[in-house]
This record gives C-alpha cells, structure tokens and sequence, in this order.
C-alpha cells in the first residue's frame, strides 16, 4: 500500500505540476495575443479617426468649393494677362491725367513670364512731371487704389524747382 499511495501521490503531483504548468503557459499565451489585438484595435481606432478627420476636412473644402471659384475668379481679374501690357502707358497717363502731371512709361527688358503660382513681371521706367504737390499724390494712387495694374517701384530721382517736381523711377508692373 505504501508503494501504490508513493506511486499516486507522484502521480497526483505530477498532475498538479504539470496542470500548473499548463496554466502559466495558457496565461503567457492569451496575454500576449490579448495584447497583440489590443495593438491592432488601437492602430484601427487611429486609422478611424484619422479617415473621420479626412471625411470631414473633405465636407469643409466641398462645402467651400463655390465660394473659391469666386474667389479664384477674382485673382484671375485681379491681374492683367500680358498681351494688356499693351495698354501700360495709356493707363498710367490716364491715371496722370486726373492729378494733373504728365506721365510716361517705357519696358525695360524682357518680361518675365509667370512660372507656377508666381506671377509675370514686366520691369519699367517712368517719368512723372507736374506742379509742385502732385506726384506724391499721384504715386500713391498707382500703389494703392488703381485696379488697372499692380505696381511696384524699386527706385526712384526725385527733383522739384519750386514750382515742378520731376520723378524718375524704376518699377516692376504684374501681369498673369
């Protein structure tokens, strides 16, 4: 009896170890693919939000799509295309015209044609003659409040005799 109680007892033990074992490996095994599904549930709730957040940014540039094709419009008219340059000089002693000085422009150069979302420009002299308190007057109408061409000027020689002033100036005038 002492041999059979050894020999089960060994046995029983063995069953206990062996159930333990079972246990622990069942348990390494389920924490690690529980932690596996839980990284993949966390990567496809980032991919949810981030597609939500594409779905919406998509809504918002659908929902404004009408009103930047007004506004694309507008930047197209806001620019001459450059076959207007034709028109440079008439504009600028037009604009002369209402301040009381004489204006003429002469291109400098070739123009630069535009390249991508950066305009053309059109590199000019200009001489302005007038009494004495017009061409400051004058000049700020062209680079401020005159739709017809968009201005800049990188130079100027200013003189005034008391009762003229006479201005030269380089400048760069816009085009599409």
């Amino acid at each position: 009896m002492t041999a059979d109680f050894k020999k089960r007892l060994w046995i029983r033990a063995g069953v206990i170890v062996g159930s333990i074992a079972i246990a622990i490996g069942a348990f390494w095994y389920f924490a690690g693919a529980i932690k596996a599904q839980a990284t993949r549930v966390a990567a496809f709730k980032e991919d949810a939000a981030s597609n939500a957040n594409a779905a919406a940014q998509l809504a918002a540039l659908e929902r404004a799509a009408p009103q930047a094709a007004n506004y694309a419009a507008a930047l197209q008219n806001l620019l001459p295309d450059q076959s207007s340059l034709i028109n440079f000089s008439a504009w600028l002693s037009a604009a002369a015209t209402r301040y009381g000085v004489q204006a003429a422009a002469a291109f400098r150069g070739n123009p630069v044609p535009p390249a991508g979302t950066a305009p053309g420009t059109a590199a000019f002299t200009m001489t302005v003659q007038g009494p004495e308190g017009s061409i400051a007057p004058f000049l700020d109408y062209l680079t401020r409040n005159d739709p017809g061409f968009i201005v800049s000027f990188s130079s100027f020689d200013y003189t005034n005799n008391r009762t003229q002033e006479n201005l030269t100036a380089q400048g760069t005038t816009y085009f599409r």
